[in-house]
């Protein structure tokens, strides 16, 4: 199974990072997944995309892009108008401007959302205390309801964190949206509601959906013996021109590391496919998954998590897949030869342009070439038990930054020229 996360959101306190021997990238810490109500769910962080687990809230791999914000005087000054609660009818405002409609596509991967992600920067949430206003004035400007949810879905990023003092303490209550925008702080339960209630004054059909996450707490099973279901974890479907859509906001907004939440916007949350969401999410009800065949509740806890994600796989710069990486499994066979694979996360983007190299327990460096299929790709032999083996990408090479150079460049100046690179991801031989 693909495990996401700054992995690629969510990680909390570590479970099982190896420290590589010799020069092989180093493992991240990760952070916590997001929690529900009962504070069981916490998204793993997106160092270690697939190892995290949900013990009842949540929360998500990796360092990801932040939305783009727009000039700080651009922005609505809360001091506009009043804060009390006893207010209604809000003072006029000027109506926020029209944009240029992008047009449905099914492909959410290689969407342009700068537009509704600059836009959702321009309203504070202390600026509101109306979740109706707020909806409309954050959505108007935009007819598609893609671009509309996702608009509401940087929002939260941006407005609110992760209730990491009542997760930890073991106090998370049941609220409601307009709590949540009154503090700001939720646990996975909390983003869920309120993106829900924003949803539906932005004439977008939304539903709330509770399951199991594979967030904090989660442990992989390697005993074949399969654990009761329990759900403790929110997210959402919404409906969209192509079909009904899978999005979490929890994980989307940031990570949890050393009980601290760290803001760090996971757009993966908003474009995942409702198969590679279910990797990471079994909901209560098979029907939420959206999918055209499927799975059982044993076949989602048995997937294999894969390789070791660490926070770059997924950022904005180099956007691999987790789903398509080559093995699939963590595990490895000791003397083994394997072809690894690694592609772009939309089909649509074309070839990469960093130079990737596989890393044979910290010591033989092989680089990946181009399969002609979109992917790179290299054979390498495993060691004995208990090595390791690991991506990592170049990041700079005789002073020229990473994309700027060939793999041929490369060999070319290796031995001769310093160079600086970052791990991607990892197995281990057992």
């Amino acid at each position: 199974m693909k495990k996401l996360d700054e992995v690629i959101g969510y990680s909390g306190p570590e479970h099982g990072n190896r420290v590589p021997s010799g020069n092989s990238p180093p493992p991240r810490h990760r952070s916590t997944n997001f929690g529900t109500r009962n504070g069981v769910d916490a998204q793993p962080s997106p160092r270690s995309l697939r190892r995290t687990g949900n013990n009842g809230g949540s929360f998500s791999t990796e360092s990801t892009p932040k939305s783009p914000r727009i000039p700080l005087e651009t922005r609505p000054k809360p001091g506009d108008w009043s804060m009390d609660d006893s207010w209604e009818h809000p003072p006029a405002r000027k109506q926020p401007e029209s944009f240029p409609q992008e047009s449905p596509a099914v492909c959410l991967k290689c969407r342009d959302f700068s537009t509704p992600d600059h836009h959702a920067s321009r309203f504070p949430r202390q600026s509101y205390n109306n979740i109706r206003q707020l909806a409309i004035e954050l959505t108007s400007p935009f007819s598609d309801p893609i671009d509309k949810a996702r608009a509401i879905f940087t929002w939260m990023h941006e407005n609110i964190a992760y209730d990491v003092e009542n997760f930890f303490n073991g106090t998370v209550k049941a609220s409601t949206p307009e709590a949540t925008l009154r503090s700001g702080l939720a646990v996975c339960a909390g983003y869920a509601d309120l993106f829900a209630a924003m949803a539906s004054h932005a004439n977008l059909k939304a539903v709330v959906v509770q399951g199991h996450g594979k967030g904090y707490g989660y442990c992989r099973v390697t005993d074949g013996r399969i654990p009761k279901f329990k759900a403790g974890h929110a997210w959402n479907a919404v409906k969209f021109p192509h079909g009904w859509h899978l999005i979490d906001c929890c994980w989307g907004a940031g990570s949890v590391s050393e009980q601290k939440f760290n803001k760090r916007f996971a757009p993966s949350f908003f474009t995942q496919s409702p198969e590679e969401f279910r990797c990471r999410h079994f909901p209560s009800k098979a029907s939420n998954q959206h999918c055209r065949d499927t799975i059982s509740w044993e076949t989602y806890i048995l997937m294999d998590d894969g390789p070791t994600i660490y926070r770059d796989f997924t950022d904005a710069r180099v956007d691999f897949s987790p789903y398509t990486l080559e093995p699939a499994t963590l595990v490895l066979a000791p003397k083994t030869r394997y072809q690894f694979r690694v592609t772009r996360s939309c089909e649509h983007q074309g070839q990469t342009p960093l130079v990737v190299l596989l890393c044979v327990d910290g010591k033989e460096k092989l680089p990946l070439r181009n399969d002609g299929r979109g992917g790179l790709t290299c054979t390498g032999t495993t060691g004995s038990t208990g090595t390791t083996l690991s991506l990592m990408y170049i990041t700079n090479l005789d002073g020229k930054p990473s994309g700027s150079f060939t793999v041929d460049y490369y060999e070319s100046r290796v031995g001769r020229a310093a160079y600086s690179f970052s791990g991607l991801c990892q197995w281990t031989v057992g």
